[in-house]
């Protein structure tokens, strides 16, 4: 214990082995001091300074991989995105055509018919024609009719086909649930005899065109061909209440709707 107290109690210096006495009191052993510590706080500025880099770094790794998972949740979003809009955009397509094949216009024949045209008592002719009507729920327009005959004679037949032309028809609109009657084709009853006797094919062809209101760039049709035969001579009318002499097969080719 006072070996211990007699080295606290010795003074800021000490004896060399040379005999030389070192006072570290002085000015040059302050800035050995001072440049110890400015070096232990470098040293630690160094290693703040490295962890700092390092969580920097780490920082920029971890938003660089947020960016990245965020714009493939992005694209990925835009892509869902896109793919219900396209859905959309078909959903709307197919309820814009099922609106319009459920609303729009049809018309068709309903096939052929004949009345015989007697003049001072004696029949010339029988006049066909045809009824259409608009079995749909809309206005059609544009309607227009075209119709031809077409006679056969010889033994050798044909199958018939007629050009469509409708020079000189008129265009008309058939309400809803309406009904027109097409022209006249007038059929001499000279050439209906020849027919009765089987000399003569004669067929009989018409065409309507139309349009609805929901594709105006839409043009539909109905066509029908027949062929006429006879139950009896054409030459005289048939009596009140009987069934018309003139009947209609359809035939041919050119029997088609749009």
């Amino acid at each position: 214990m006072k070996l211990y107290t007699a080295f606290l109690l010795m003074p800021l210096h000490s004896v060399a082995a040379d005999n030389t006495i070192r006072d570290y009191t002085n000015s040059d052993w302050w800035t050995v001091y001072l440049t110890g510590i400015l070096c232990l706080f470098t040293l630690g500025l160094m290693v703040y300074t490295a962890k700092l880099w390092h969580a920097t770094v780490k920082l920029s790794r971890d938003a660089e991989k947020n960016s990245e998972e965020q714009r493939a949740h992005l694209i990925s979003s835009l892509d869902a995105t896109e793919r219900a809009a396209s859905a959309a955009e078909r959903s709307a397509k197919i309820s814009g055509q099922s609106l319009s094949t459920a609303q729009r216009a049809f018309v068709f024949l309903k096939g052929f018919d004949s009345i015989p045209n007697i003049f001072e008592n004696v029949l010339k002719e029988y006049v066909i024609f045809a009824y259409a009507e608009n079995a749909g729920v809309t206005p059609a327009q544009d309607v227009r009719f075209a119709s031809s005959i077409q006679m056969q004679r010889g033994s050798a037949p044909q199958v018939p086909f007629f050009k469509t032309d409708f020079t000189g028809s008129s265009t008309s609109v058939m309400g809803p649930r309406s009904q027109v009657r097409s022209g006249y084709l007038p059929v001499s009853a000279g050439d209906l005899y020849d027919c009765w006797l089987g000399k003569t094919k004669i067929f009989i062809w018409m065409r309507l065109e139309y349009r609805d209101i929901f594709s105006q760039e839409l043009l539909h049709h109905h066509e029908q061909c027949a062929e006429i035969s006879l139950i009896h001579d054409p030459r005289s009318a048939p009596p009140m209440g009987h069934p018309p002499y003139l009947q209609f097969r359809v035939t041919g080719n050119q029997n088609s709707s749009s």
